[in-house]
Order: structure tokens, then sequence, then C-alpha cells
């Protein structure tokens, strides 16, 4: 999960653990992005990635994914705090697998982290890697 926001990075990880997902998770911020995507032999099953990124634009960090002979077909799924038309469509343009909204509530929250789970770990075949981040 490349995520910035502390927050956000400790109710995704308490709604895992408490769903029983046995997944390894790495959180990275995104200016560990390129060095991690680059340094590591683990390669994830799934990157979870906020839309704002800052100081990397998120448009340049999953063009960096899909260009890695190593990552390109592990999914990229966006996560955002807006709905605005242009951020989705470029992340899709630039190789995004799916774009999730960001609730504005703690239930809300719950709820679309649970869903992700259920589609991402119990419903699809992922590739097979070693790590989630």
């Amino acid at each position: 999960m490349i995520e910035n926001d502390s927050d956000d990075r400790f109710l995704t990880e308490e709604v895992f653990r408490a769903e029983g997902l046995d997944a390894d998770i790495h959180f990275i911020y995104s200016t560990d992005a390129y060095s991690y995507i680059t340094g590591t032999s683990q390669r994830p099953h799934l990157i979870l990635l906020d839309r704002n990124t800052q100081p990397q634009e998120f448009t340049d960090i999953i063009r960096h994914i899909r260009q890695s002979e190593e990552y390109a077909l592990v999914p990229v799924v966006v996560i955002s705090n807006t709905n605005r038309p242009e951020d989705i469509q470029k992340s899709y343009s630039c190789g995004a697998n799916s774009f999730i909204r960001k609730p504005d509530d703690y239930p809300g929250a719950i709820f679309k982290i649970k869903a992700f789970i259920h589609y991402w770990f119990q419903s699809v075949e992922l590739p097979i890697a070693q790590a989630v981040i």
C-alpha cells in the first residue's frame, strides 16, 4: 500500500486483521515507492496506491510500475478522496486496474475496505507473488 496518510494506513491494516486476511502488508510512503519497486525481491500480489502521493505524481508511479518487467502484471488499485472524472480517466489511461473513492465517514471506509478485500482476495485470482504493498 503506497499511502502517506497514517490514519488510512492504520484503518486499512486493522480491517485486514479483523477480516482474518493472512496477508503480508507493506506500507510504503510515496517517496519510497520507486526504491521499493526497484529494490525488493518480493513482487506483490497487488498494489494499492493513494492518488495523493505527493511529491510524486500518482500517474508517474503507475507508469513506472507498468514499465518494470517484474511488476508489469501486478494489479494497481488507485484510491482517492475525490472522484473527479479527470483523475479517474488518468488512472485508467496510465495502467491502473481499478479506481476506488475513499468514503468520507468511518462506516463507509470500513465497508469499502471489506468490499476491496472480498473482491481482490476472495474473488479474483491474482498473479503468484510474495507480498502485498
